[in-house]
């Protein structure tokens, strides 16, 4: 009797936590984010985490959702959390955000909201802006978005590297409305850095391109030229 209870004892806890795990893998919605650094795109267990890139379009990176979200309609928020040297707890950074989302360039959604300031970044029980204003997509096949957030009255260079300057840390944070929510890696606040429009390398190509060309062109000629 004794064995056949703790039997029936076993087989229900064993039902109660496999009942939580599918509940808790059916509200995993995103489930990893990155944030573009001066040494390349910061992700988990990566190895190029250098101060924050805050381009044209504000700061960068790839959402990743889960499987079980494809094809699914949610909204999403995404904002960036400060950390002050001495303090335990990252705050939001409050101000207008206008998040842009796309899937290997093709776009997604796009939005503008709020973002409370100095709010505790301490997960889905804190969030510093109503999920209901976020952005609206269709999570696509491949489970991948990319995004860019820019701040308003933040511009890239110097502005950005001094409006961060009373930090020692940032990270990106994003939620869902479909309970999921994603946290970048902990880099450096943004410096002057700036992103060139057309890359050295890249107008090096293209002017030794058409050098060439002209050469080739004007050597034809010469071959062509009628013998006095």
């Amino acid at each position: 009797m004794r064995n056949l209870k703790a039997s029936s004892l076993f087989s229900l806890l064993a039902a109660l936590i496999l009942t939580l795990g599918i509940t808790g893998l059916a509200s995993a919605h995103i489930v990893s984010k990155s944030i573009l650094t001066e040494s390349g795109e910061c992700i988990e267990g990566g190895t190029r985490c250098s101060a924050a890139v805050y381009g044209p379009n504000g700061f960068s990176g790839t959402l990743t959702f889960s499987a079980d979200e494809a094809g699914d309609t949610v909204k999403v928020i995404d904002y960036i959390c400060v950390h002050t040297p001495g303090t335990a707890q990252f705050k939001s950074f409050g101000g207008s955000y206008t998040l842009v989302l796309t899937n290997s360039g093709a776009a997604l959604g796009s939005g503008t909201y709020a973002v409370t300031n100095g709010r505790d970044c301490k997960g889905r029980g804190s969030v510093a802006a109503p999920l209901s204003s976020g952005v609206s997509i269709v999570v696509p096949a491949d489970l991948t978005v990319e995004y860019t957030v820019k701040i308003a009255g933040v511009t890239p260079g110097a502005d950005a590297e001094a409006t961060f300057a009373a930090y020692n840390s940032i990270r990106n944070e994003a939620f869902d409305t479909g309970g999921g929510q994603a946290r970048s890696l902990s880099v450096k606040p943004p410096t002057n850095f700036i992103i060139p429009e057309a890359p050295l390398a890249v107008l090096l190509l293209l002017t030794g391109g058409a050098f060439a060309g002209w050469f080739v062109l004007r050597r034809s000629r010469v071959q062509l030229a009628p013998v006095a």
